[in-house]
């Protein structure tokens, strides 16, 4: 797959751009590399210890969470990765921390560190995660709570500038990929956290603060920043697949979306936390009241053919688009508005089995 670049850093000496372009070409092989493990999103930051850089937000009083924190922040380390190094931090002990040391997952919050020993996965990306309410800290890994300890004291408030790659007390850079980085300012439960990894957060949520999904760039539009250094942006072209609030990516392949409408009304489909692997599930009018459910299925062994199946509990005008990503195919259902939507059973949907 090939991979586009957004260039964030201004004209340098023939040097540098030498550096740099190593830098692009190092992230491209990482990204190709991760590919078959892919994160859901389109779009991320790549950062160097060869060439440190680093995304900063300027400080503001919503970056300085009082009675609770939650971390997240998905990333993929570079095979050479030795040390520590910064997810993000906002002043290690003045503020908070979250990144990779050695052998362990480490998180700084409240002038406490703390350490989960695992290994440094390379080659694939991984979903980590911190949660504090200055009595317990958690750390999830892959939405798996991997550790738990009890804890005192307030969560500590500074003047410091956010950053993501580094940090303004102690500069260790990341190598490697990050993307979709959220600050909350409350505990999120595992549930919740699971729930909503795989999807692209574009739109306010309870407690949720800042989400940086390009760099600096908050998709919430509130505390976006700026670069510094060399920061390499990748993204994937057009038709990749992945979960955001209004679509959903069923076997890594095929995106499905929806949109709906009424004799006053319309609007796109938005996508459920309970989602699974084959299996979409979309509201229209509250996030409360899912409204349709899309199943895609490989009957490649039985008819040579990928299957859709769908059922919704609504009259209301729809349209199901399911698209293939890798061939571009698409199978379109619709109903009528006033008629009591049927179940579809359609094993002829996709004959891309061989793309």
């Amino acid at each position: 797959m090939k991979h586009s670049q957004l260039n964030w850093s201004t004209p340098r000496p023939l040097a540098a751009s030498f550096t740099r372009s190593l830098m692009l070409l190092s992230a491209i092989w990482l990204v190709a590399a991760i590919e078959a493990n892919a994160q859901p999103f389109d779009a991320w930051a790549s950062y160097s210890v060869e060439s440190p850089g680093y995304s900063e937000i300027p400080d503001h009083a919503d970056l300085n969470p009082t009675e609770a924190i939650t971390l997240e922040a998905w990333v993929a380390f570079d095979a050479g990765s030795v040390g520590c190094q910064t997810i993000i931090g906002k002043g290690y002990e003045a503020g908070y921390w979250l990144g990779y040391c050695n052998g362990a997952l480490r998180s700084w919050i409240g002038g406490i560190n703390h350490d989960t020993e695992i290994q440094r996965p390379t080659g694939r990306w991984v979903h980590v995660a911190v949660t504090s309410d200055g009595a317990v800290r958690r750390h999830y890994f892959d939405g798996a709570l991997v550790s738990q300890t009890n804890e005192s004291g307030a969560l500590l408030a500074n003047a410091n500038a956010l950053r993501i790659g580094g940090d303004v007390d102690w500069p260790k850079a990341f190598t490697g990929v990050i993307d979709e980085v959220r600050l909350w300012d409350r505990v999120r439960s595992p549930e919740e956290i699971r729930s909503t990894m795989r999807m692209a957060l574009e739109a306010p949520v309870d407690g949720l603060v800042a989400v940086w999904n390009f760099g600096p760039n908050d998709a919430l539009g509130n505390h976006s920043g700026d670069i510094h250094g060399d920061v390499i942006g990748l993204t994937v072209p057009p038709g990749g697949c992945w979960n955001s609030s209004s679509q959903a990516c069923l076997g890594d392949r095929f995106v499905v979306t929806a949109e709906w409408a009424t004799s006053t009304d319309s609007g796109k489909a938005q996508l459920a936390p309970a989602f699974s692997e084959d299996t979409g599930i979309f509201s229209f009018f509250s996030s409360e009241n899912w409204e349709l459910m899309v199943k895609v299925l490989d009957g490649c062994g039985v008819n040579n053919n990928y299957w859709v199946f769908l059922a919704a509990s609504t009259d209301v005008e729809y349209t199901v688009t399911v698209r293939d990503s890798l061939t571009g195919e698409v199978a379109t259902y619709t109903n009528p508005l006033g008629n009591a939507a049927p179940a579809t059973t359609d094993v002829t949907a996709l004959p891309v089995c061989t793309p």
